[in-house]
């Protein structure tokens, strides 16, 4: 299910870095000969940096999941900070801009927000996801009825890792 998309986004984030990286590593092994081994350390250590940044955003990337599963709602973050809730003290849910602080500025992101009954919101980022996974995700919260009239109490995993979802009822 949108296999392609997904990877797509993967390779618009990651593309400049590994390129700069391949440059790096093509024009070292290249110096390689040469008798100027500060261009080759040079290179080099462009190569390993780029490496490196797109290592931390693989790891950044896997850790957002979605999981809706035996009537609880689960969210993973990038920090790999787990949510849970129970379906039913879902009050609502709705795409909002809500205001965050990062790196001592204040500045607003859209983020699926989900209020509790309790007062409490489970704030979702939603761009490591698919548009069609997230409407999904949407009508499982709200507890959409299947085709026969039968409430459906599949389960949901979204992972931001360029495999598809998996739904069963």
């Amino acid at each position: 299910m949108r296999r392609g998309r997904r990877r797509g986004g993967y390779v618009r984030l990651v593309g400049p870095v590994v390129a700069l990286g391949l440059l790096g590593a093509w024009l070292a092994l290249n110096w390689a000969g040469s008798s100027s081994w500060a261009a080759v350390g040079l290179c080099t250590g462009i190569a390993v940096l780029c490496a490196g940044i797109v290592a931390l955003w693989v790891v950044w990337l896997r850790g957002f999941r979605v999981r809706i599963k035996d009537g609880v709602l689960e969210y993973r973050d990038g920090r790999y900070q787990t949510q849970r809730c129970p379906l039913a003290e879902i009050a609502w849910c709705d795409s909002q801009w809500v205001s965050i602080r990062s790196l001592g500025r204040q500045m607003s992101q859209l983020r699926l927000v989900v209020l509790l009954r309790g007062g409490r919101d489970i704030r979702i980022q939603m761009k490591p996801f698919s548009v069609g996974d997230l409407a999904h995700m949407r009508e499982l919260m709200g507890g959409a009825e299947a085709a026969n009239g039968e409430r459906w109490t599949g389960v949901l995993h979204l992972a931001a890792r360029g495999d598809s979802g998996r739904y069963g009822a």
